[in-house]
């Protein structure tokens, strides 16, 4: 109880005080979370939003009262003490809460922290005196640390506690610190809703100066801001998942409202003459309202506003060419160039120089410095974590320092974002032939060489499993086609050459090595090999005075035999140990009912684990269309192994609880996955991750039993209303089941419709023109769907079913790679 406080009420109130402030002051933590929850004693004031009266008593109180150091402390301690539970302790009728309650009482507390400066924010008040600062410091560090918690708590625009999160981050800003954060949600990221870019704006704007003389003067980082925001919002109208209509009316309304605080007309035009001069290339121009704020005809003379140098490029060509063999002052050169890029990228919010910089001096220098190279290589994926060449730069310096769990982590998260990236894919199949995985290598190998049948990488890793595996004559054959398909690689030809040699076949193997050593005459592989089979040949029994022959090696595991798993509590595919208690099969009320316990899996490890069931659903691709996926002795094994490991975090990770719902479905157990993804679903009901395998297990359940009523065509609307990044699955998922059914004609020709006239622009553009993932996507699934001619007749059902029927099993894969790029949570 605090003296102070309670003198304070007795003085204002007499013997009329509100219960709940009595409450508070005798214990503020149980006071708090009372009225966090709406279950607070407030008397006659019963009714009021619990948020709204913890911010009136503020004002009421003063910033400076007993009250006010009372609730920033509870808070406080609030914060820490509840972070990480998705259900909050009293929120629901039993022990186990509830969702809607828990986000509910988060949206309080972060929205009180959000309008707890009481002051206007040009008053000369340091943010370290704000009323909450400490309760909002808490959050940030919380919040940076996990992104996901709140995050997993998003509906919808009109509920996202991590969205109000930010707001309260940027209202608390006594440093630059966030910066990087307020670009990077102003740039519309794949993994952030599209609403969030106007919390970046917010961010900048409330942004302590670098120079403090400037605080009252034209915000040119906020400028700036606006003009990436409206960038943002043409990419993602482009990419058909955001009307060109609504991106219009959110650019102009946001643009209004943030350009009418501030009297700087003047500043503002001369921005807009200078943005319309950076996109004078491009249709930008033709698609944003520019003439709504300013002139939309460039800027004359010498602009006021940064540029970028134009001379960088040579610099940066020049400068990787001597990091091959680097000296000190080329690194020290290299460096001077990234910090003068960076310098851009904070005044500008534009990364692209800085990323494409550094990752090409971390592939120059990756041999010789493999240390630097991953510094380069972090420091890229750091400015844009949507860049792909900056995750297999990292993954690559990695492996170059014998880091091969890591770089095996990081090459896995590269596939979940960058579905169309070969060299993550044979990156990742590449380190599993390292950690002697070779059966998963192959499988890795194999899908890459089916999706990208162009990549040599792929092919010859493919073969060289097989030759380790002692399939030699499976090798032979690879290799061969590899060789047939590109005549001029010499690894292929080399490989080829070496099999026969393990064969016993040295004639042919002889011929094989001559004609690659004339291609190839400065080959020193090549002209080894040729010797040893010339030595080999003239001295079969004895090898003395030589080197020795490739040894022909014994198949260790077959894909088609069971694997023989240690039964140790360590996880095969992940070196996790899982909990001696761990089961397959768990009750799905015993998952999600229990109390709160903290997880010994790190995020670190519960992503690989995620990114393992992942990949093993994938390559497991035997059996019939109805069958489960995981029919081999194998792939069940390691589905087992998983599940065991998941099963302990299916009640605190939605991205675990999704993808344990989605191995139960590849096994073959239905029931399971309904019943744990039903529970899933009201657990985590913000989770497009888990909305979406709740819709495919009652969709494949629909499809098992012939019943159309076990699955509810709304699933797939609530799923592109949590993310509308997912906006064509609307129509494609209730496709995937009505070509089953005949009468489902009228409901089948309307899903075609609106799904063509989707997909119809990325199919029809030419090759390279975008390189986007949704061009990429497009053209992938628009032929699965319905051939390789254009939709614009009246589509035929019967040939668009037996495409469907035929493709099923891909275009389910691309179902999952769109959701598995883009929903984190």
């Amino acid at each position: 109880m605090s003296d102070s406080f309670f003198n304070e009420l007795r003085e204002r109130f007499r013997d009329k005080a509100i219960p709940w402030l009595l409450d508070f002051d005798r214990d503020p933590d149980r006071a708090l979370h009372d009225m966090l929850r709406g279950v607070a004693s407030v008397g006659h004031l019963i009714g009021s939003d619990p948020g709204k009266l913890l911010l009136d008593w503020l004002r009421g109180f003063g910033s400076q009262s007993p009250y006010a150091r009372l609730l920033n402390e509870a808070l406080t301690r609030w914060i820490e003490n509840h972070w990480g539970n998705p259900l909050l302790p009293g929120t629901g009728p039993d022990a186990g809460g509830d969702a809607t309650m828990t986000s509910l009482a988060w949206l309080r507390a972060v929205d009180t922290i959000a309008a707890s400066p009481l002051s206007d924010p040009r008053e000369d008040i340091s943010p370290r005196e704000y009323p909450l600062f400490g309760a909002a410091t808490r959050l940030r560090e919380r919040m940076l640390a996990d992104r996901r918690f709140l995050d997993n708590m998003t509906e919808a625009r009109s509920h996202d506690p991590q969205g109000r999160a930010w707001i309260a981050l940027a209202n608390h800003q006594a440093d630059r610190v966030l910066l990087e954060e307020w670009w990077r949600l102003l740039s519309l990221p794949p993994d952030e809703p599209w609403y969030r870019g106007q919390y970046g704006l917010i961010g900048l704007r409330r942004l302590p100066p670098e120079n403090p003389a400037f605080k009252d003067g034209f915000n040119k980082e906020l400028a700036e801001g606006l003009g990436r925001f409206g960038e943002g919002l043409w990419r993602r109208s482009r990419e058909g998942w955001l009307s060109e209509e609504a991106a219009r009316a959110e650019f102009s309304t946001i643009a209004r409202l943030t350009m009418a605080r501030g009297d700087f007309p003047d500043r503002w035009r001369g921005y807009w003459r200078c943005f319309v001069g950076r996109h004078q290339e491009g249709d930008l121009l033709n698609w944003w309202p520019i003439s709504e704020f300013g002139s939309s005809k460039p800027g004359r003379g010498k602009s006021s506003w940064i540029e970028y140098d134009p001379t960088w490029p040579e610099r940066a060509q020049t400068l990787a060419r001597m990091l091959r063999q680097p000296k000190k002052e080329t690194i020290v050169q290299s460096e001077k160039l990234l910090v003068e890029q960076r310098h851009y990228a904070d005044a500008t919010g534009n990364t692209s120089f800085l990323v494409r910089t550094a990752g090409r001096f971390s592939g120059s220098i990756r041999i010789a410095d493999p240390n630097q190279a991953l510094t380069w290589a972090r420091m890229a994926k750091g400015a844009d974590p949507w860049n792909a060449h900056a995750w297999t730069n990292e993954a690559a310096a990695l492996l170059s320092l014998g880091k091969r769990e890591q770089a095996l982590c990081v090459y896995g998260e590269a596939i979940l974002r960058f579905p169309d990236n070969a060299v993550a894919h044979a990156g990742y199949a590449e380190v599993l032939k390292f950690l002697d995985r070779l059966d998963e290598a192959l499988a890795a190998y194999g899908e890459t060489k089916e999706r990208f049948p162009d990549n040599a990488v792929a092919r010859n890793g493919y073969a060289e499993v097989l030759k380790s595996l002692g399939r030699l004559d499976e090798a032979l054959a690879a290799y061969g086609e590899t060789k047939e398909r590109f005549p001029e690689n010499v690894v292929a030809r080399n490989g080829y050459a070496e099999v026969l040699k393990s064969l016993g076949r040295l004639e042919e193997a002889l011929a094989a090595y001559g004609e690659t050593k004339e291609r190839f005459p400065e080959n020193i592989v090549v002209r080894t090999g040729y010797e040893g089979v010339l030595r080999a040949m003239q001295q079969r029994a004895r090898a003395t005075g030589i080197k020795e022959e490739m040894p022909i090696y014994e198949p260790k595991a077959r894909m088609d035999e069971p694997i023989q798993l240690k039964t140790t509590g360590w996880g095969i595919t992940t070196g996790i140990q899982a909990k001696e208690e761990a089961t397959l099969v768990r009750s799905p009320e015993s998952s999600y009912l229990a109390s709160f316990e903290r997880s010994a899996l790190s995020s670190e490890e519960i992503t690989r684990l995620i990114t393992d069931a992942y990949l093993i659903r994938r390559w497991a691709r035997e059996g019939e269309e109805d069958d489960p996926w995981l029919n081999t002795g194998a792939q069940r094994e390691r589905a087992g192994e998983l599940l065991a490991q998941l099963s302990a975090k299916e009640g605190h990770d939605p991205l675990v609880a999704g993808e344990s719902g989605m191995l139960s479905l590849a096994t073959g157990d239905r029931q399971r996955a309904l019943d744990l993804l039903r529970i899933a679903v009201e657990r985590f009901p913000g989770s497009p991750r888990v909305r979406y395998a709740l819709a495919r297990a009652e969709r494949e359940e629909a499809m098992a039993t012939e019943d159309a009523a076990a699955m509810t065509p709304r699933q797939w609307k609530k799923l592109v209303r949590l993310d509308r990044h997912l906006f064509p699955l609307q129509w494609l998922g209730p496709l995937l089941f009505q070509v089953r059914f005949p009468d489902s004609d009228s409901a089948l020709r309307g899903n075609v419709r609106e799904l063509a006239g989707w997909l119809r622009p990325g199919f029809a553009s030419r090759d390279g023109a975008d390189p986007s993932f949704y061009t990429w996507w497009g053209k992938a699934v628009y032929p699965l769907l319905f051939g390789a001619t254009d939709l614009s007749e009246r589509p035929d059902m019967g040939r668009i079913r037996g495409h469907v029927r035929a493709n099923y099993r891909t275009l389910v894969a691309k179902e999952e790679e769109l959701v598995y790029r883009h929903a984190r949570r």
